[in-house]
C-alpha cells in the first residue's frame, strides 16, 4: 500500500455479493471487477478492498487487502447458494471497515443482490406451549387428529402448491422452558409471495456466529430444516443487530400493512 497520512484521500471498500443463481451472471462479476480496477489511481492512496458473499450465511472471502489479484480471484470464484441474508452481510461488512480503523477514509459498502432480503437473525423465544399454527408438524411429538378444515402439513398461506391456509390445531410444544432462546438465522424460503412461504432454519448468520439451540428443545431442529416454526414461539421485537422487526412505515394500504407498518409475514403462528 502507498504511504499516506490522515490528510490523504483514503478509501476502504467492502464488496458484498448475494450468491443465489443470478449472481452467476457474468455481467455482475464484470461490474465488480471494473470497480476494483477503477479504484486504482482514483485516490491518493490505494484503497483497501474486502470481499464478502452471502446466502443464508455471510462469508468473509478476504479481509481488507490491497491485493487486487486476491480480490479479483474471489469475485470470479463466486458460486450459487440459497436465500438472501442481507442484514448479516451488511453487518459483517461494517465490522470489517471498523477493523481497518480509518474513520477519516471514504468507507464504502458496495452491495450486489438479486433478491429481496429473506433472512432474520435473532435470539428467538423458545416455544414451550401448545398452540395452533402452520406446519409442517414433527413426527415426534406427533400432533393430535385434526378437526375438519385443519391440517398439520400445510406450510402456510402461500398461493403455491397445495397450501390452503389451514393451520394445525393444538400443535405440540417441542421445548420445555419458555424463558430459553434459540439463536440463528431463519429464512422465508421458496414459493414466496406477499403473504409468506416455507420457513427454513436455523442457519449460521455468518462464519463467525454459530447456531445455538438449548437442551430444553427437541433435537429435531439440528442441522436446520422447515420445522423451525415449531421451535420459535414468536418473532422478537428486534433482531440480533438491533433492527426493528415490526416493519417499516407504509406509504399506502396493502395486505401486509398493519398499524401503519409494512411487514413480511413469516406465518410463524396463527393470527
Amino acid at each position: 500500500m502507498k504511504p499516506s497520512s490522515i490528510f490523504a484521500a483514503l478509501a476502504v471498500f467492502c464488496f458484498a455479493f448475494a450468491v443465489p443463481a443470478h449472481s452467476q451472471n457474468p455481467e455482475i462479476k464484470f461490474i465488480a471487477d471494473t470497480l476494483v480496477v477503477q479504484a486504482d489511481g482514483t485516490y491518493q492512496a490505494d484503497p483497501d478492498l474486502a470481499t464478502l458473499t452471502f446466502d443464508i450465511t455471510a462469508h468473509l472471502m478476504n479481509p481488507a487487502t490491497d491485493s487486487r489479484a486476491a480480490v479479483a480471484a474471489n469475485i470470479n470464484a463466486i458460486t450459487c447458494g440459497a436465500n438472501t441474508n442481507t442484514i448479516s452481510a451488511l453487518e459483517e461488512a461494517y465490522q470489517e471497515i471498523k477493523k481497518v480503523g480509518k474513520p477519516l477514509a471514504l468507507n464504502t459498502i458496495v452491495l450486489f443482490t438479486d433478491g429481496s432480503p429473506n433472512g432474520i437473525t435473532a435470539n428467538f423465544p423458545a416455544r414451550a406451549a401448545v398452540d395452533s399454527r402452520y406446519g409442517p408438524a414433527l413426527t415426534s411429538p406427533a400432533p393430535p387428529s385434526q378437526p375438519a378444515g385443519y391440517s398439520c402439513d400445510d406450510v402456510g398461506p402461500s398461493s403455491y402448491s397445495t397450501n390452503n391456509h389451514a393451520i394445525c390445531f393444538n400443535m405440540p410444544a417441542v421445548c420445555t422452558v419458555d424463558t430459553d432462546t434459540i439463536f440463528g438465522t431463519l429464512a422465508q424460503w421458496g414459493n414466496q409471495n406477499s403473504w409468506g412461504a416455507d420457513t427454513y432454519g436455523l442457519a449460521k448468520p455468518s462464519d463467525s456466529l454459530n447456531v445455538s439451540i438449548p437442551a430444553s428443545c427437541n433435537s429435531g431442529l439440528a442441522g436446520g430444516n422447515t420445522s423451525v416454526r415449531q421451535f420459535v414461539a414468536y418473532l422478537p421485537d428486534t433482531d440480533y443487530y438491533g433492527n426493528n422487526l415490526h416493519g417499516v412505515p407504509a406509504t399506502g394500504a396493502g395486505p401486509t400493512v398493519a398499524g401503519g407498518l409494512v411487514s413480511r409475514y413469516l406465518a410463524l403462528s396463527s393470527e
